[in-house]
C-alpha cells in the first residue's frame, strides 16, 4: 500500500503478517477421527469384544437355570421381561440391552470388515512364501467363526425368542423356556448346529 511521506515522497508501507490461527492438536470431532485409524477401530473391537463376551457369560449363567427344573428357568425368563417395572414400561430394560448388543455386533463387524480392507490396501501383493507367526489356529480362521456365529445368532433369535423355526404349529410356548428348549433340541440337526456354533464361540 502507498502512502505520502512528509516530505512529499511516496513510499510503500509494509504490509502485516495475516494472523494464522494455530493448528489445533484436537479434532473438532474425536469420536470420527479416532475411527478413521486402524487404531480406534482395533479399540471399537476391544470394547465391543469385551461387552458381547460379557452377555455371552451373563446369557450362560441365566440359562443354567435350566438345571433347576421348570419352574426355576421359566421365572427367569418373566423376570428379564418385567424388571424395572413399575418405574419403567415392561421390557425396556430387556429391549435397551438388546439394541446395545445389536450396536456392539453391527460396530464389531464394521471394523473387522474395514481393518481387512486396510491391511490388503497396505500391501495389494500377497507375500510368496507366508509364514504364521505368533499366532493360532483360532485367530487364522476367526473371520469364518465370526459367520457362522452371526447365522447362529440369527437363527437363535428366530428359533427360542420368537418360536420363528425349528418348531412345527402350536408347539412354540411363549415364556415357557423348558418346554421349548427341550421341545426344540429334540430336533437333531437343530441340536448339531446349536454345538458347532458353541465350538466356534470358545475358539474365539
Amino acid at each position: 500500500m502507498a502512502v505520502q511521506s512528509l516530505d512529499g515522497a511516496v513510499v510503500d508501507r509494509p504490509r502485516s503478517e495475516p494472523v494464522r490461527t494455530p493448528p489445533t492438536a484436537w479434532p473438532a470431532n474425536p469420536v470420527r477421527a479416532l475411527w478413521g485409524t486402524m487404531i480406534g477401530k482395533k479399540v471399537v473391537m476391544a470394547v465391543t469384544g469385551f461387552v458381547l463376551i460379557g452377555f455371552v457369560i451373563a446369557h450362560m449363567l441365566g440359562n443354567l437355570k435350566i438345571f433347576l427344573g421348570a419352574e426355576a428357568i421359566d421365572a427367569y425368563a418373566v423376570f428379564l421381561r418385567t424388571v424395572g417395572e413399575p418405574a419403567l414400561p415392561p421390557g425396556a430394560i430387556l429391549w435397551t440391552a438388546r439394541v446395545v448388543l445389536l450396536a456392539c455386533v453391527a460396530l464389531h463387524i464394521t471394523a473387522a470388515v474395514q481393518l481387512t480392507r486396510m491391511n490388503w490396501a497396505a500391501r495389494p501383493e500377497s507375500y510368496d512364501t507366508k509364514q504364521s507367526i505368533a499366532t493360532t489356529y483360532a485367530a487364522r480362521t476367526t473371520r469364518w467363526s465370526g459367520v457362522i456365529l452371526v447365522l447362529f445368532i440369527v437363527y437363535h433369535l428366530l428359533h427360542l425368542t420368537g418360536g420363528r423355526v425349528g418348531f412345527r404349529a402350536g408347539e412354540f410356548q411363549h415364556l415357557s423356556v423348558y418346554h421349548n428348549v427341550v421341545t426344540g433340541f429334540s430336533v437333531w440337526y437343530v441340536a448339531l448346529f446349536y454345538v458347532v456354533a458353541m465350538a466356534c464361540l470358545c475358539r474365539g
